[in-house]
Parts: structure tokens; C-alpha cells; sequence
């Protein structure tokens, strides 16, 4: 009899495991986001200097998108002209990857840009690693297109060139984009920053 009801118990055990293993394997889910791009090919690109964008290019391109990549409120105080606020916080939201997608398909240009080059080169890896080729960085960053003088220029660069730190900062990046506590938005107008773009003419014909 004792024996019966080990059997029972061992059967109602499997039974249990089973169903738990099926129903693991039915609401298992893929990860939402794969690299489309190697390791190696990533390690290629990222020498590749056609990646970075300096600012006086800007004008001669008509098909571009400026992505402001920092803070909500360090876009409200100032951001550069027609730039949109994406924090790298929420780059792979749904509604924020779903405009990537579209200008992908649309051949628009997206140059990302933060206070300096290094905290833009993280994200753009990123969003290239999982496919996306129309993305490029601002060269400089905000401070460096917003300097008033030399010094602050030079003060710039060489925060973008330190060799004391790395190019791509990934401990900082997992860290911003890991949450933390959210910064409310200011109600004060933006102060955008112009920048000059080409206009093309278009010759005048009559009839």
C-alpha cells in the first residue's frame, strides 16, 4: 500500500514538472531585439570615420534628423536647431524604435548627438549593431557646436580625444540606459540652437 502511494506521488510529480516544462516552452519568448552586426564587422566600422559627422556638413545634407540623446531637461534649457529628444534611456522603446525603422526605410540620415562625442558613441553602436546603417554621430557633441569661444572648443576636443578614456564608455551607457530617477520636465521654452542649412533654388520657368 506504501509503495502504491509513492508511485502515486512520483506520477503526480512528473505529471506536475511536465506541465510546468510545456507550459515554459509555449510562453517562451525570442529576445526582442538581435545583432544584425558582428563583432568584427562592429570593430571595422567603428574605425571608420564616415561614422562621425562634423558639425559645418549638417547644411549640405537634406535628408537628416537630429537626435538629441540627453536628459529631458538638459534638452529643454537648449538643443540644436530641428533636433528631437530621444534620452538614450529610451532608445529601444517601441514607439522610439518604430521611428528608426521608418527612417531607415526612408534613407533619412540620423546623426545623434549628446554634451560630447563620447556619450553618443555608445548608443549609435548599438542601434548599428542591431541594423540600422543610416546612423551617425555629431562630431563634438552639443558643447563643441555650442562653444563660444576657442578655449571652450579646444576644452571640448579634448575631452572627445582623451586617451584616458575609452572611445565607447559601456559601463556609463548600461548605466543611463538602466533607468534611474526621472528628471521633470521644465515648462520654459526651448532655446534652440540654428544651425545653417543649404537651401537649394529652384529655377523660375513661364509659360
Amino acid at each position: 500500500m506504501k509503495e502504491l502511494t509513492k508511485t502515486r506521488r512520483l506520477i503526480i510529480v512528473s505529471i506536475i514538472f511536465v506541465f510546468v516544462l510545456v507550459i515554459g516552452l509555449i510562453t517562451f519568448r525570442k529576445p526582442e531585439y538581435k545583432y544584425q552586426v558582428s563583432v568584427e564587422a562592429m570593430l571595422q566600422e567603428v574605425n571608420n570615420p564616415e561614422f562621425v559627422l562634423a558639425p559645418e556638413t549638417l547644411k549640405n545634407i537634406d535628408n537628416i534628423i537630429l537626435v538629441d540623446l540627453r536628459n529631458t531637461y538638459s534638452f529643454n534649457k537648449g538643443t540644436l536647431d530641428d533636433a528631437i529628444n530621444i534620452p538614450v534611456s529610451d532608445i529601444l522603446l517601441k514607439e522610439n524604435t518604430a521611428m528608426f525603422d521608418e527612417w531607415e526605410k526612408q534613407g533619412t540620415i540620423v546623426v545623434l548627438f549628446a554634451e560630447d562625442q563620447r556619450a553618443a558613441n555608445a548608443p549609435w553602436m548599438l542601434l548599428r549593431q542591431m541594423g540600422y546603417s543610416n546612423m551617425r554621430v555629431l562630431a563634438g557633441g552639443y558643447s563643441f557646436v555650442t562653444a563660444t569661444t576657442e578655449d571652450i572648443k579646444v576644452e571640448a576636443l579634448k575631452s572627445m580625444l582623451s586617451a584616458e578614456k575609452p572611445a565607447l564608455d559601456f559601463a556609463e551607457f548600461m548605466e543611463e540606459t538602466s533607468g534611474g530617477e526621472s528628471i521633470k520636465t521644465q515648462t520654459e521654452p526651448v532655446n534652440v540652437i540654428p544651425i545653417q542649412r543649404t537651401k537649394k533654388t529652384v529655377t523660375a520657368g513661364g509659360c
